[in-house]
């Protein structure tokens, strides 16, 4: 999948901003990621999201937030039909671990299956609302508060920004993200604590 000409040039200043050394290799990964989007049938293709996703991806490279890959992933073009029906979100904040500054055997213990099927993950939508994909018309309006209702009903938070909060500053829209979930990921620690302590 080609990346467009602007968003290309994103990438660019985001690896040259962060001092990404292999811009090469960020590169490469990022159009491996969306072609693999493309080959499902669930292609990327709003550049604001596409901007949006480069920002995430860019801060795996940095040197200052190493560590987010290690406690969440984000998963563009996110459907599965038990938790989003037939709806798809922008993007999903996978949640790898409930586990915020404290080592995780001693929290889990050995006990992951356990505790995931008592202590369900968060669950973090993100939707960046472009004009021309979002509330075109009064029909359009519509579909999308009634399906944003289907997920808030069905445990989702969801976190909208509009396409041109991300195209100003996708930088500010990543970390009130990565913000967010770590506040629910001590949340969900906490349950994990709390259904720990009254099996013990």
């Amino acid at each position: 999948m080609n990346i467009p000409k602007n968003v290309r040039l994103f990438l660019e200043e985001r690896a040259n901003a962060q001092a990404i050394g292999n811009y090469s290799s960020l590169l490469c990964e990022i159009e491996e990621q969306l072609e693999i989007l493309e080959e499902k049938e669930t292609p990327m293709v709003s550049p604001v999201e596409q901007m949006f996703f480069i920002e995430w991806y860019a801060r795996r490279y940095g040197r200052d937030t190493a560590d987010v890959e290690d406690r969440f992933d984000l998963m563009p073009q996110y459907q599965l039909e038990h938790l989003t029906g037939k709806y798809r979100l922008d993007f999903s904040v996978e949640f790898l671990t409930g586990v915020v500054n404290c080592p995780t055997d001693s929290v889990y213990n050995h006990r992951e299956l356990e505790i995931f099927e008592k202590v369900r993950a968060p669950l973090l939508g993100i939707e960046i609302d472009g004009h021309e994909w979002h509330e075109r018309n009064k029909e359009q309006a519509q579909r999308d508060k009634s399906r944003e209702r289907f997920l808030v009903a069905n445990g989702w938070k969801i976190l909208r920004f509009t396409g041109s909060e991300v195209f100003k500053d996708s930088g500010k829209c990543v970390t009130e993200t990565i913000d967010c979930a770590t506040t629910l990921a001590r949340i969900w620690h906490q349950q994990i604590r709390g259904y720990l302590l009254g099996k013990a």
